[in-house]
This record gives C-alpha cells, sequence and structure tokens, in this order.
C-alpha cells in the first residue's frame, strides 16, 4: 500500500502549489530577486508541511506565517507586504484542493470547499482596491488582505465543522484561535487606539 494514495485530492495539493507559487511570484517579482522569491517560496512549502504534520490546517497557516518572519528578518524587508502577497496565493490553494477534495469523497459538504474558494477568488478584486478606503479601517497599511483571507477561511471552516461534525474538537479550538489572532491583526494595523505593542516591521 503507498504510503502518499494517489488520488484526484494529492493531484490538486501539487496543481494548487504550482498555482499559489506562480501567483506568489508575480505579486513580489517587481521588489524581490527570482533567488529570493524562491527561497520564501521553499521555506514556505517546507514549514507548512512539516507543521502541518502536526496541526493540520491550522499547522500550514502557523507554517506559513513563522516561514515568513524567518525569511523576512533575514532579507530586512517588509513583513506584512509579503503576507499580503500570500492571499490569492491561500484562496487558489482552498479554490483547487477544494475541488479535488470534493472529487476523491463525492461528499456534499465538500462542495463547500470550491464554493468557498470561488467566492473568496470573486471578491479579492474589490477589497484589494477598496480596502484602503474602509472608514474602519484606518491606517489603509498592507497586511489587510491575508488576515482577512485568514479569517474569511477559518470561519468557513468553523461554520462547516459545526454543521458536518467531521474534525476533532481541539481542531475546532485552534481555529477559534487563528479567528482572535487574525482580528487581533487587523486591529493592530488598522492603528486605531490600542495598547502599545511591538509587532515586526
Amino acid at each position: 500500500m503507498s504510503i502518499f494514495p494517489i488520488t484526484w485530492f494529492s493531484w490538486s495539493l501539487l496543481l494548487a502549489t504550482v498555482v499559489s507559487s506562480f501567483s506568489l511570484w508575480r505579486n513580489l517579482k517587481e521588489d524581490y530577486t527570482e533567488e529570493e522569491i524562491f527561497k520564501l517560496t521553499l521555506l514556505v512549502l517546507m514549514a507548512v508541511l512539516f507543521f502541518s504534520w502536526f496541526l493540520s490546517v491550522s499547522g500550514a497557516f502557523l507554517g506559513l506565517v513563522f516561514a515568513v518572519v524567518l525569511r523576512i528578518s533575514k532579507m530586512k524587508k517588509s513583513f506584512w507586504d509579503v503576507l499580503d502577497a500570500f492571499a490569492l496565493p491561500m484562496i487558489y490553494f482552498f479554490l483547487i484542493g477544494g475541488i479535488g477534495q470534493l472529487l476523491t469523497t463525492r461528499n456534499f459538504l465538500d462542495l463547500f470547499y470550491p464554493g468557498a474558494g470561488s467566492v473568496g477568488f470573486l471578491l479579492f478584486p474589490t477589497i484589494k482596491k477598496r480596502y484602503r478606503t474602509f472608514l474602519w479601517y484606518k491606517s489603509g497599511k498592507t497586511g489587510f488582505l491575508f488576515w482577512t483571507t485568514s479569517f474569511y477561511f477559518f470561519l468557513f471552516l468553523l461554520g462547516l465543522a459545526f454543521f458536518g461534525r467531521t474534525v476533532l474538537y481541539w481542531e475546532e479550538f485552534s481555529w477559534g484561535l487563528i479567528l482572535i489572532i487574525c482580528l487581533g491583526a487587523i486591529y493592530w494595523r488598522s492603528e486605531r487606539k490600542r495598547i502599545d505593542f511591538k509587532w515586526p516591521k
């Protein structure tokens, strides 16, 4: 028996990785060298795979953030700008991976995965263009796209788990915790009244 079974889902993850990596390159190519983008992409992939072994989806998310922090600290670039560049790749990954999940399981509830990815993909251009005009997001600073996209998908996962009951409670807890982190990051970057605390530059 193969350790890594060949399914529609595994093929979709491979395709999602290629498409997401290309999207990341397009987002960063104006400000970063190809070598920098390649090293960042490779580190993120390794971190996502490693952390996801322990915490599944939550681990993949934490691995991504950890890898960006680690790599950007050496490059002396903007942590928030680079995170925003991952927003659209995350949508591609969720959309393509969701299609593979649906084709593999043939489960009605799994139809919501590509559905949520499609909605995210359709809304993303408008949000990217207009988020700096939101009255409640006073600063208009970068970081908004990544944390909002993350909040959207983890809220979706939590809602789907509530109706489908297909995950363990500790997974639901970790998703809820990430939702709080996303809201905190968005609030922080909005530069509304807050306590003094240092975030990466």
